[in-house]
């Protein structure tokens, strides 16, 4: 958005809101903006054109107004304003470890448990937990959550993960379902058989970015419990089936590829993506990775192998599906 486009939206007090999100939430941020364009905020917040009236978020703006401010009369106005502001409200002093709620419009409740380390942020049950300095002023806690939720959403969309969550969140595959439920007043998941229910409570507001990041939390949670147990239970009854034995089980490997076996410890690390695929599919890679019992590389002793543990319809499928497969990054 161009510094005009910023000026004719508040001269024009159309698009505040929106305006104010795109300079939070963006790479922009509050440390490129044009100095007109920062007065012009921090008068919309001091009195509530557009916007809730904020004092806070005023002074930031009206710093940075007089940071860049050339005039001497804009420096003289922007320093008579923001000196009125922060003698009618004093920043809050407290010390470490007090907690302070902050509620904010946009990112919702912000809890901040103030210590002497770089500010931190985590999300859990729909809200942003924060450990800072102790002497964080609120405007500075609200401004990092967004900018460090509006990375994490960047990497969401990379992802493409889910943008719309709500009440009909679900999800089926052939041996994982998941499914929302808006009950009582605690976050939380349970597991029904192959199905993994993610419970919110009642009233939750789905449009919040911290709510959506913890629906995606549960819900990863849930599908890694379920597929731990069904991937689990397939590998001990082909390993039975074909004889090939192994050591050590791990699910939920981010390595990228579907699964990976060691020939030393006999290990075999499985990918968490792979609940999401057919039953046949699921088959072929943990033949495939018990196969390289026989031989480490993929040459003709190791698909002669596969072609006799597996058979012929598994080693027409895995030749065709392992080289190429990739999961979606959708939960």
């Amino acid at each position: 958005m161009e510094v005009n486009e910023i000026l004719t939206a508040i001269r024009e007090r159309k698009g505040v809101p929106e305006l104010l999100h795109h300079l939070r939430c963006s790479a922009v941020s509050y440390y490129s903006v044009d100095r007109s364009a920062a007065s012009y905020l921090a008068y919309c917040h001091e009195i509530g054109v557009g916007v809730e009236c904020d004092p806070y978020t005023a002074m930031l703006w009206y710093r940075l107004a007089l940071r860049d401010a050339s005039a001497e009369w804009q420096q003289s106005w922007v320093a008579e304003r923001l000196a009125l502001l922060e003698k009618m409200n004093p920043r809050p002093k407290y010390g470490v470890g007090e907690k302070i709620r902050i509620e904010d419009c946009e990112i919702g409740t912000i809890v901040n448990t103030p210590n002497d380390k770089p500010l931190v942020v985590n999300v859990k049950d729909g809200t942003v937990y924060v450990n800072g300095k102790a002497d964080d002023p609120y405007d500075r806690v609200v401004g990092v959550v967004a900018l460090r939720l509006a990375e994490r959403e960047r990497r969401r969309e990379n992802d493409g993960l889910p943008q719309v969550i709500d009440e009909r969140f679900e999800r089926n595959y052939d041996h994982c379902r998941l499914r929302m439920s808006v009950e009582g007043s605690r976050w939380g998941y349970r597991i029904a058989g192959e199905c993994g229910v993610v419970t919110v409570p009642v009233g939750t507001c789905f449009a919040q970015r911290a709510v959506r990041e913890t629906i995606i939390g549960y819900a990863k949670r849930a599908m890694h419990t379920i597929g731990e147990r069904y991937v689990g239970q397939r590998l001990a009854q082909l390993s039975a089936e074909t004889g090939l034995p192994y050591g050590e089980f791990h699910y939920g490997s981010e390595s990228g590829c579907w699964g990976m076996f060691y020939s030393k410890t006999k290990r075999v690390d499985l990918s968490k993506h792979l609940i999401k695929l057919p039953s046949r599919a699921i088959d072929a890679v943990i033949v495939h990775e018990l196969c390289h019992q026989i031989s480490a590389a993929h040459d003709s002793k190791f698909y002669d192998a596969l072609r006799t543990y597996g058979g012929p319809e598994l080693y027409r499928y895995d030749t065709n599906f392992i080289p190429t497969a990739k999961t979606p990054a959708d939960i």
